[in-house]
């Protein structure tokens, strides 16, 4: 679409990689934190995982046709690390990047604005036995993985996001629990995911910038709304920790 000042108002889809794709060991991709975690643990209690889905992989032409016969002229879509760097770390999976190749052209031949997230909860499994965002090395190894995705993507995308909504991430790994690996009100690792996903993002972003493209880039937020109870004592200060909590943690650092 060109200068992304001029875009006109983007109404469309939204999917995450590991929600809709399928094909989940197929072309080279590597195994995932959800697809090990839905195969293995006692705590998928329903029993259901990605491994068909919506089959993106293989239904993906007929899509996006339909959201161009819906009137939409955008689609926002997360890559998932593990089809491109099996590993997380390293050499790119070609026929992973051909993937998402072939679905951005045909967005693009369909009218579609393609809008890319780099992460949206699909870490590589290899990392996740790491210490995912636990480790401090994570800012690097997704820095690294985003400047593949530049590369490879850049010429076409240009609306990118780097983390999706890292606040509720966080939360749902380490205080609810129900994303694997299932920590519960674990406040010291929800600070430490914090840190390392906005690094990451911080990261990401400069290396877009330096490396000269013309895009848009940033972290997507779940904004929290914050009430208090009209009985709460010292509401200033109730009011900005827990502003702090759900919002600025993101924010201040994007």
């Amino acid at each position: 679409m060109g200068n992304v000042n001029n875009m006109p108002f983007l109404w469309g889809s939204a999917t995450a990689s590991y929600q809709c794709e399928g094909a989940w060991n197929e072309d080279g991709k590597g195994l995932g934190e959800w697809d090990f975690f839905n195969h293995t643990s006692n705590k998928n209690i329903n029993h259901v995982d990605g491994d068909v889905s919506c089959d993106f992989y293989h239904r993906y032409e007929e899509d996006i046709r339909m959201m161009k016969e819906g009137g939409q002229n955008t689609y926002r879509f997360s890559l998932s690390w593990s089809r491109i760097i099996p590993t997380g770390i390293g050499e790119a999976n070609e026929e992973g990047i051909d993937f998402y190749n072939r679905v951005i052209d045909c967005c693009l031949e369909n009218g579609i604005e393609p809008n890319v997230t780099l992460f949206h909860y699909d870490l590589p499994f290899t990392l996740a036995c790491k210490g995912g965002w636990l480790n401090n090395d994570m800012a690097e190894w997704f820095c690294k993985y985003a400047e593949i995705c530049f590369e490879r993507f850049g010429d076409r995308v240009k609306i990118w996001a780097t983390v999706n909504e890292p606040h509720f991430y966080s939360y749902c790994v380490n205080m609810l629990g129900n994303y694997p690996p299932n920590r519960s009100l674990d406040v010291q690792s929800y600070m430490q995911f914090q840190y390392n996903l906005m690094r990451a993002s911080a990261l990401a972003v400069r290396a877009y910038r330096q490396m000269g493209y013309d895009g848009i880039i940033g972290a997507v937020h779940d904004g929290g709304v914050v009430e208090l109870d009209p009985a709460t004592e010292h509401p200033d200060d109730v009011f900005r920790y827990a502003d702090f909590f759900a919002n600025r943690m993101i924010l201040a650092p994007a």
